[in-house]
């Protein structure tokens, strides 16, 4: 069972169809894995909710031309695309700042480098993502049946 049978069919319509309960099942499973993949490209714990806002500003523009059964398309490589797209568009946003240098500033900033973000997630991450929504999922199902 992969992350693909977990991302229902119905969801993903609902997501189509602008249902907020759908949407609202999307967000509770997916913000936290979203997040983690922004972290792990090296955004800054302050920036990492904004960029999460904007990948699923991403989604919610797009979702009605995502096909899962187009080549054999996952949802969790479509959400990987955009998140791996807005990280980029932020680090692009931040490389026009202006920096501060020395001391502890300056070793703070080579700290924050982004990491490179592959184009698709290796096994280990991919089993990670797993693990995350399965647990998000199972804490939704526990609360639904308290």
């Amino acid at each position: 069972m992969g992350l693909q049978s977990i991302t229902s069919l119905t969801m993903l319509q609902g997501m189509r169809d602008n249902d907020p309960a759908q949407w609202a099942r999307f967000v509770d499973l997916y913000s936290g894995l979203v997040y983690e993949w922004c972290r792990r490209s090296g955004i800054p714990q302050h920036d990492a909710a904004d960029v999460v806002q904007e990948v699923f500003r991403a989604v919610a523009g797009s979702i009605s031309e995502f096909r899962r059964d187009q080549n054999h398309a996952s949802f969790h490589g479509w959400l990987w695309a955009i998140t791996r797209h807005k990280s980029m568009d932020h680090f692009r946003a931040k490389a026009g700042q202006p920096h501060a240098l020395g001391g502890s500033t300056a070793n703070a900033q080579v700290q924050q480098l982004p990491q490179p973000f592959p184009e698709q997630p290796d096994a280990e991450t991919f089993c990670a993502d797993a693990r995350l929504i399965y647990l998000q999922a199972l804490e939704l199902l526990q609360t639904e049946f308290e």
